[in-house]
Formats: C-alpha cells, structure tokens, sequence
C-alpha cells in the first residue's frame, strides 16, 4: 500500500509542478506572482522526488529481503539522486529553471510508464506473461522444450530436470521495464522537433525489449542447459549475475550513445543538469 501511495504522490506532485511552472510564465503572471509560481513549482517538484525517494527505498527493502543485493544497491541510487535533486532545487537558482522543467518532464513521463506497470496489478501481468511466453517460445524454437505457467514460470519438459530444480521465473524487473521507462522520458520529454523524438524514441526503446528478450532467453539456456559451473543453479548465476549484466551494461551505454547521435537535445540537458551539480550554489536567485 505504501508503494502504491508513493507511485501516485510522485505522478501528482510533478504534474502539480508543471501546472505551476506554466503559471509562472511571464506572458500568465506578472513578477511577483511568477516568482510565487516558481517557488511553489520547486517546492512541489522537492515533494515528488521525496515521494520518488520513498517508493525506490521500499522496492529497494524488497530485494534486500528477498536476496537480490545487486537489485537493491542499484534501487539505492535512486534514492541517492532523488535526495541530490532534493538538493539542488533547494541551492540551484541562477538560470536553473529550464532544466529543471525538462527534468519534470522526463521524469514524469518516465513515472507513467513504470508506476502504470508496477502497481496496476493487471497490465503487470500482462507484460510478465508477455515476456514469458515469447522466452519460452523462443526456447522451443532452439530446440530447448519448455512450458509457461501464467504469468511467470517457465518450466523445463525434461522430466529428470524439472523433478529436481525449480522453474525460471519471470519478474518484473526481468521485463527491462526500468530502462524503457528511463529511455521514454528521456527521449520524448526533452524539447525537441517531434519527428527525432520518436526517432529517439524507437532506436532506443524497442532494441532494449529486443536485447532485454534476447538476455532472458540465454539465461534461460544456461540453465536448462547447464551451459557453466557445475550444477544448473551454478551456471545461472554465472549467466544471469556476470555475463548478462555486463551485457545490460554495454548495451545501454551504445543505446544512450544513439541516442545522443538522433537527439542531441538530449545529451544537452544532460551537460546541463551535471553543470548543475558541479556549479556552487547559489542561494538568492537572480532570476
């Protein structure tokens, strides 16, 4: 429940704070209630981190409790850069303003996308058995029988094996569902001519569900097959904690790299939120 509530403070706090930055515009507020505005754009965007914050620290107990230390510690840095962004909204004025809007944007966007599949029990699951079904199908095309159980396991059709070690099963975070949000807000919520914004958009996006398809179905063979390590549950680990992650790793760093060559905007306001992070602060504003 706590998750749930985090996931809606989150949507409605940035929503509220780019209803308030539209307010703030010089052409809708004189000067003094634009400053108001913009006040109150900061102070409701702090509250959507806060809320960002909250949710990524319960997801991050979650894996802790459930075994998945590397899941946590990545979960962790979010916590980190939503306390940072907390930071920077509260010592950051000078020329600041536009940056943080398109952080707004993206991040908002990017909210839509995960929290929608994170918390809405049914498309959740509807993207888990997606995942699920076309790993399995994938298997049985290479030659490596297997059967789904709705919406999250993948079972192996050799008797001996499957009496022996548990099925695979499909989690959220197997669906890269993180990076395609990411990858969304990012690309769609820069400003940018429409047209290298889907082009962004579509270089990006599918070839993580490609690649992220492509790394379920090697972990999967490693462990049906026994392809490393002694045992199957040795050769998952292998294939699934070290080679599949290093592959994620690479491949999202050439996926941001196209993206920056389709939308440099991009690679723009990312120059300019780290100018914000290394510049020293500034407590009045000279806006």
């Amino acid at each position: 429940m706590w998750s749930q509530i985090s996931a809606l403070a989150a949507f409605f706090f940035f929503a509220l704070s780019l209803k308030f930055w539209q307010i703030s515009q010089p052409t809708q507020a004189e000067e003094g209630a634009g400053r108001r505005s913009l006040f109150a754009f900061r102070l409701t965007n702090a509250l959507a981190w806060l809320s960002v914050a909250s949710y990524a620290s319960l997801d991050a107990s979650k894996y802790m409790r459930s075994g998945e230390e590397f899941d946590a510690v990545m979960t962790l840095f979010f916590v980190a850069f939503s306390a940072l962004v907390c930071f920077l909204l509260a010592t950051r004025f000078s020329q600041s303003e536009r940056t943080f809007f398109t952080l707004t944007k993206v991040a908002l966007l990017a909210s839509v996308v995960y929290f929608s599949f994170a918390e809405i029990l049914a498309l959740k699951n509807a993207l888990i058995y997606a995942n699920t079904y076309a790993v399995s199908s994938l298997l049985n095309a290479l030659n490596i029988p297997t059967y789904t159980e709705y919406p999250a396991y993948i079972y192996s059709k050799s008797a001996t094996f499957h009496e022996i070690y548990k099925p695979i099963e499909i989690i959220l975070a197997c669906t890269a569902i993180q990076s395609v949000a990411l990858f969304a807000g990012l690309t769609l919520g820069v400003s940018a001519p429409a047209m290298r914004r889907v082009k962004a958009f579509l270089v990006s996006v599918p070839t993580i569900l490609a690649l992220n398809l492509l790394r379920n179905v090697f972990v999967c063979a490693a462990y049906f097959l026994n392809l490393f390590g002694s045992t199957p549950l040795d050769s998952f680990d292998i294939a699934h904690n070290i080679i599949a992650r290093i592959f994620v790793l690479f491949s999202l760093i050439l996926i941001a790299y196209a993206v920056f060559i389709f939308l440099p905007e991009a690679l723009n306001f990312v120059d300019d939120f780290l100018k914000l992070v290394f510049r020293p602060s500034s407590i009045k504003s000279s806006e």
